[in-house]
């Protein structure tokens, strides 16, 4: 990215990469219209997280890009959960930018986010157990908090959870609520959003969705954090592989390609994994719940709920 691209943001001696007691260390992320950077205080060591948009106050940016950008502040702003990334207040001194827009202020996560710890070649088989756990432990909650405050988060994909350790203790958060949506009275939506691969079945088709599109995004996480890959032919797009999949059975919680192109469907994970055989087991009953095609019956199974049950899962000794 060149400095042309970045919007300005310089200090009285023309730096634009310092601002009082702050300076910018990196670009985190970048997406269509939003930039996120690090900057620390000069004085504290302070670090933190700003997100802004990328376009001045003339860019081409419709009403409906708007309404999303500030509705993510808004959202972001009034949530408290230790594994939701935790908005900040703007320091003074960086709340300059050119476009009309809020900026967004959060706490940085050093670890990076989970697709970038997929990519180390210790994990090409899954995470261990003891981070699985942990995983679906801290982020089931996140989503279940954000559910009890009638959010539906609509993105959930590895590169949006970050990794963070505080006193030796691994946290998972989640990040960039930009295609979140506070439900409605009818609690019913059918816009398009989110990232196709782990999109939910009724929001590819634009049917009418619920909170139950994040079950089945986290079900597709879940599956990779474990075994390494995604569960439905992950070598195929998903205008490849949704046809097939929509055909499974409530059982099927993987698709796969054989050798000579035939496709097989399975109940359960691959073995090669570094969890254990009745953890495994557990999991795959939690997933076809999770993984559930028709929404109305996904997220829950003889009148309990899915994080319910992975609760009593997790609780096992």
């Amino acid at each position: 990215m060149n400095q042309q691209e970045r919007p300005s943001l310089s200090g009285s001696d023309g730096d634009e990469n310092i601002k009082g007691d702050w300076k910018r260390e990196k670009v985190l992320g970048t997406g269509g219209f939003g930039r996120v950077d690090l900057w620390r205080n000069q004085k504290t060591n302070e670090p933190i997280a700003i997100k802004e948009c990328r376009w001045g106050k003339d860019a081409m940016m419709t009403p409906k890009h708007r309404q999303r950008w500030k509705l993510e502040v808004e959202i972001m702003r009034k949530l408290k959960h230790p594994n939701v990334i935790t908005a900040l207040e703007v320091p003074p001194a960086l709340d300059t930018s050119s476009c009309d827009l809020p900026l967004l202020a959060m706490e940085y996560c050093a670890g990076g986010d989970l697709r970038k710890k997929f990519g180390k070649p210790e994990n090409c088989c899954g995470l261990p157990e003891k981070n699985v756990r942990i995983f679906l432990r801290q982020i089931a909650s996140a989503v279940e908090y954000l559910h009890k405050r009638r959010i539906i988060h609509r993105d959930l994909k590895p590169e949006n959870i970050l990794l963070q350790e505080n006193d030796g203790k691994l946290q998972y958060k989640l990040i960039d609520l930009g295609y979140a949506k506070e439900l409605d009275q009818g609690s019913i939506c059918t816009s398009f959003v989110g990232t196709l691969q782990y999109l939910a079945p009724e929001l590819f088709h634009s049917k009418r969705y619920s909170y139950t599109v994040d079950y089945w995004s986290l079900g597709l996480v879940t599956h990779e954090i474990i075994v390494g890959y995604r569960p439905f032919l992950p070598s195929l797009s998903p205008a490849q592989w949704i046809p097939y999949a929509e055909k499974k059975s409530s059982s099927t919680i993987t698709m796969y390609l054989d050798n000579e192109g035939k496709i097989h469907c399975s109940e359960e994970m691959s073995p090669y994994n570094n969890i254990s055989r009745v953890f495994q087991k557990y999991l795959e009953d939690w997933l076809q719940v999770m993984l559930e095609w028709d929404p109305q019956t996904r997220g829950h199974r003889n009148g309990r709920k899915a994080f319910d049950i992975l609760k009593d899962i997790l609780d096992k000794k």
